[in-house]
């Protein structure tokens, strides 16, 4: 049993471009998020929306956090782009990836994510983001980099290999589980910093046990001292509504295959303006953004001007933008249908769900959540353990037996583990009361 999504089935397939031929043109982009009405009632609206991703039929799955069915107007958006490039490769490039095309689209997610739209690059998810960040800041022999013990191995390895490789340091906070207060959280962090502390990396929620840190605090705190600050975005990013500049992070990264529900292979980084000068990029194919006054060999003109127009984040650090478009186009759907619904109310369905799953998992003897329970502290992901309980297998049987995906924790180096829940809009309460029948099912 796979703890990821289904592939479309052929059916799947079939009817979703039927729904979608009369609203689809050759050009990507093409299926309007407006074509239906949404529906008034909160109970038709969450049921309406739990047909728009793609879910196996059967399945409970409660781990978004893991990653999130794309939606099938997505999938039908970025199908009509690789359509258009296999066409017409050519006359696909005039159309978009001209510096009017990409600046458009920039601007969409620029204004989606809170951020202005020379400080957005993309990139295949959180992990490529983070690792930009940590290879390209200009760091020496000796310097220090402050993360927590709870960070997700993606984040946490793109320092230590960059210690290895330069010989900086990366010092851990133990973050225990669960975190009593924000205040904790702070003291903890101003307690390691030290003359050498060049970078706070932070989760903006944490994948372990669903702690929602207080970033803009501590973003403050980095700046007050004169430290970078970089945050993974990961489990944030389309459950949360808020806007990155609000934050006053230096760097934020995001998955948009997770909470957005935009497809595997996107993601983000915001490069504050200030800091965009002292980046290096992660990959080079030619001068653009780092060199151009400088550079010396062939360069292709046509590309060059292409390029030039690109917003400043971008034209530096996205050399694989052209690889992403088709995906990008669907993410324009994702976009759409959230700001449909509106983002704050995505956040309330989540933390409802939350609620309720909080609730009746604590029905269970011998189960500790091991979520905060301070109410700024959590949002839509539920961490617990039961005592006695070997919790892996658990987790297997569920999938297993009871058709019930959630997803198994661990760090071994600081002794956690815990079964997580994370579920999304598309989810219900019912999904909840399926877990828990599972669960005491398998304990009885």
């Amino acid at each position: 049993m796979t703890d990821r999504p289904m592939p479309l089935s052929r059916r799947d397939i079939l009817a979703t471009l039927g729904a979608a031929a009369g609203a689809a043109s050759l050009w990507p982009g093409a299926v309007p998020a407006a074509a239906v009405e949404l529906p008034l009632s909160s109970r038709e609206l969450w049921d309406w929306v739990r047909a728009q991703p793609v879910l196996q039929t059967g399945i409970t799955y409660l781990d978004t956090a893991s990653t999130g069915p794309a939606l099938r107007t997505a999938l039908v958006a970025e199908y009509r782009s690789r359509e258009a490039i296999n066409l017409n490769f050519g006359e696909y490039s005039r159309a978009w990836l001209s510096p009017a095309a990409v600046t458009q689209f920039v601007q969409r997610v620029a204004a989606f994510a809170g951020t202005e739209t020379d400080e957005m690059t993309f990139t295949t998810g959180a992990t490529e983001s983070l690792n930009l960040v940590a290879n390209g800041l200009p760091l020496e022999p000796g310097d220090e980099i402050v993360v927590t013990t709870h960070e997700h191995a993606a984040h946490l390895h793109a320092w230590l290999l960059q210690a290895r490789r330069r010989c900086i340091v990366v010092r851990q906070i133990a973050m225990p589980a669960p975190l009593g207060d924000p205040v904790q959280i702070l003291e903890a962090f101003t307690a390691a910093i030290t003359p050498r502390t060049r970078v706070l990396a932070m989760s903006h929620v944490q994948y372990s046990d669903g702690t929602v840190l207080p970033v803009r605090e501590l973003c403050e705190l980095a700046r007050s001292h004169g430290i970078v600050s970089v945050v993974d975005g990961a489990q944030a990013f389309g459950m949360l509504n808020f806007a990155i500049r609000d934050l006053g992070c230096d760097f934020y990264a995001a998955s948009l295959a997770k909470w957005l529900n935009g497809g595997l292979g996107l993601g983000l980084l915001y490069v504050r303006r200030e800091w965009l000068d002292q980046l290096w990029p992660l990959t080079a194919d030619g001068p653009a953004g780092w060199n151009e006054g400088g550079s010396f060999g062939l360069a292709d003109p046509a590309d060059a001007e292409l390029r030039s127009g690109w917003p400043a984040a971008l034209r530096k650090l996205g050399t694989n933008y052209r690889s992403f478009v088709p995906l990008f186009q669907g993410l324009s759907v994702a976009f759409d249908l959230q700001e449909r619904i509106g983002r704050a109310r995505i956040e309330a369905r989540i933390r409802e769900l939350a609620i309720y799953a909080q609730l009746k998992l604590q029905e269970i003897p011998g189960l500790s959540l091991v979520t905060p329970i301070h109410p700024s502290l959590w949002a839509g992901i539920v961490s617990f353990t039961i005592r006695g309980q070997a919790l892996k297998p658990l987790a297997s049987a569920l999938a297993e037996k009871e058709s019930t995906v959630i997803r198994h924790v661990a760090h071994s180096s600081i002794g956690f583990e815990a079964l997580r829940v994370a579920a999304h809009i598309y989810n219900s309460h019912d999904d909840i009361d399926r877990l828990l029948f599972g669960v005491k099912q398998h304990l009885a």
